[in-house]
């Protein structure tokens, strides 16, 4: 019994943020060439221009997955995918007490901030009017 079954090999690229992520991919590319069916599998960087005609699917703040979709490609439904992505991203996903705690814990940091900004500029002051 044979499957009568068109496989297409499309080309992938990988938008690595970091050297190390880049450095993983490239040593392991022919695997990944394999296992993910690829035609071809090329690692870009943020410096390059995101390729057109692709879906894409972020993995985590290191890597974005870039798929060659050619004539399959709904724009619509893309971004549809990408607001569900973001709208997992926004919801809260720990207890109140500990988001409250982290809201504290963020605007005493931002107050600090706003503190050493303000000695910075009066130190600045001082030494230019010396």
């Amino acid at each position: 019994m044979g499957y009568d079954v068109f496989v297409f090999r499309r080309p992938a690229f990988l938008l690595c943020r970091s050297d190390l992520v880049a450095e993983i991919i490239s040593s392991h590319q022919l695997e990944i060439i394999t296992l993910a069916n690829l035609s071809t599998l090329r690692v870009i960087g943020e410096n390059d221009a995101a390729p057109g005609g692709c879906a894409v699917s972020v993995v985590n703040e290191n890597l974005s997955v870039y798929l060659e979709l050619q004539g399959t490609l709904s724009p619509e439904a893309e971004l549809e995918k990408i607001r569900k992505k973001m709208d997992e991203i926004r919801k809260e996903k720990v207890p109140p007490h500990i988001h409250q705690e982290n809201v504290a814990k963020l605007s005493s940091l931002m107050q600090e901030v706003l503190s050493l900004e303000e000695a910075g500029q009066h130190i600045e002051a001082q030494a230019s009017e010396k």
